[in-house]
């Protein structure tokens, strides 16, 4: 009886095989397990996410409609500081002088003097009031009925002035203090004031006390403002006339979202605030939006990584298992074959 040594190799090679097959059909069983565990890793994270995103969404909106009141007390307080701090230097340098010119309008020495006409005693008169008021520009007695412009006053006396005298003449009412001859050299602020003589209650003469520009222009000298401000004179018709503005005028944008008039001036101080009411509220929450960014970052790299790692092991699962459970090369060795006897 001849023996088969070729078979009894081959099945010697495929018995030597079998611990690592079996070692192989462990591996490619606890693969599944694995992806199993990280699949609810996967949904966990994700719940972790989208519980982030309702959040945030909440917390936005009760910022919108819990904290959006206190937002906008909060903004006008802010705006009224603001404006405060021009009008009432504004306010209080048209009441002194108001209150000068009217004082003077009530001289009974004064209204003497315009009523007998003494040109000389007037110019004399004129100059003592000047040291009283040394940071005006020029304090005058004039006559009634002027109609003529006088280029060669100091300051001119322009149209403008004219229809403050006008006014004063003609109405009950004072006139208002206002700039004129803006943006030339002789710009300046004229306020008129009516002597009036009781006994007859005709107008006798004017007091007319000019004040230097810059001085208005100083009040609007903040080296910072938070948004944008102008001081600005009121006409009866048009658009009015801005004598000074500080801020960033990019924030110039529709209509001023305060403006509040000076007593007894045609000026008025507009006022546009830097942001929306929404751009507030998201400064305010610009801490959890910082912390909800970083940890969405974290989260979604985490979920592409595992992601990758799920299909690697996926496509290794699918190899193990083909290897696994397909025929060993080659023949295998049958005890029961007799051909070889």
């Amino acid at each position: 009886m001849k023996s088969s040594l070729p078979g009894y190799l081959e099945y010697s090679e495929s018995y030597d095989k079998q611990p690592a097959v079996a070692e192989a059909q462990q591996t490619a069983l606890k693969v599944p397990a694995r992806l199993s565990k990280a699949r609810a890793i996967l949904l966990i994270v994700t719940l972790i996410l989208a519980a982030e995103s309702a959040f945030l969404v909440f917390q936005l909106m009760y910022s919108y409609l819990v904290i959006s009141p206190y937002v906008a007390r909060t903004i006008d307080q802010e705006i009224d500081t603001t404006i405060e701090q021009y009008t009432t230097r504004l306010a209080a340098i048209v009441n002194h002088y108001s209150e000068s010119a009217t004082r003077i309008a009530n001289d009974p020495d004064i209204r003497k003097l315009l009523i007998t006409g003494n040109d000389t005693a007037l110019r004399t008169r004129e100059k003592l009031l000047r040291q009283e008021f040394p940071k005006a520009l020029n304090v005058q007695l004039l006559p009634p009925g002027l109609v003529s412009v006088n280029m060669a006053s100091f300051p001119p006396l322009s149209y403008a002035a004219l229809d403050q005298i006008r006014l004063s003449e003609s109405s009950a009412q004072v006139p208002l203090m206002e700039v004129h001859l803006f943006d030339s050299p002789q710009q300046h602020a004229s306020i008129i004031r009516p002597v009036i003589n009781p006994a007859s209650n005709n107008v006798v003469g004017h007091i007319r006390l000019s004040v230097p520009f810059k001085t208005l222009q100083g009040i609007m000298d903040n080296p910072y403002v938070d948004g944008y401000i102008e001081l600005q004179q009121a006409g009866t018709i048009g658009e009015p006339l801005v004598l000074a503005a500080r801020g960033d005028i990019n924030n110039r944008t529709e209509d001023a979202r305060r403006v509040v008039p000076i007593a007894g001036s045609r000026w008025q101080v507009a006022y546009w605030t830097p942001a929306s009411r929404l751009v507030y509220l998201f400064s305010l929450n610009a801490p959890l939006l910082s912390v909800f960014l970083l940890v969405s970052t974290g989260l979604t790299l985490f979920i592409v990584t595992l992601f990758r790692r799920l299909v690697r092991e996926a496509v290794q699962s699918s190899g193990l298992s083909a290897a696994t459970y397909s025929d060993p090369p080659g023949d295998s060795y049958n005890p029961l074959d007799q051909s070889d006897l």
